[in-house]
């Protein structure tokens, strides 16, 4: 099994698209280090498609004040997904 691709911040911090135990449903899990230096984790709401999973993540972001490059690029990856499902 391959390793999730990492949706990455200007530092450290990233974005990853986690399955559920049957890969049924996926959300997304945001990564940062805090003041300290200990690493720490907080998880979306479960969906039911990986592109939605991204979009949240993306919609996350946005709702931090945070916006610009890493939400562009999480909902490109939505969409090209979505185009190559609808495209078969």
């Amino acid at each position: 099994m391959t390793a999730p691709k990492k949706y990455k911040f200007e530092d450290d911090s990233y974005y990853v698209i986690e399955p559920n135990e049957t890969h049924e449903r996926y959300r997304w899990v945001w990564t940062e280090q805090d003041n300290q230096g200990a690493w720490f984790s907080e998880a979306g709401s479960w969906t039911d498609s990986y592109s939605k999973a991204l979009r949240s993540a993306a919609d996350d972001w946005d709702g931090a004040g945070s916006g610009g490059r890493l939400s562009a690029t999480l909902r490109g990856a939505a969409s090209r997904i979505e185009k190559n499902r609808y495209a078969s």
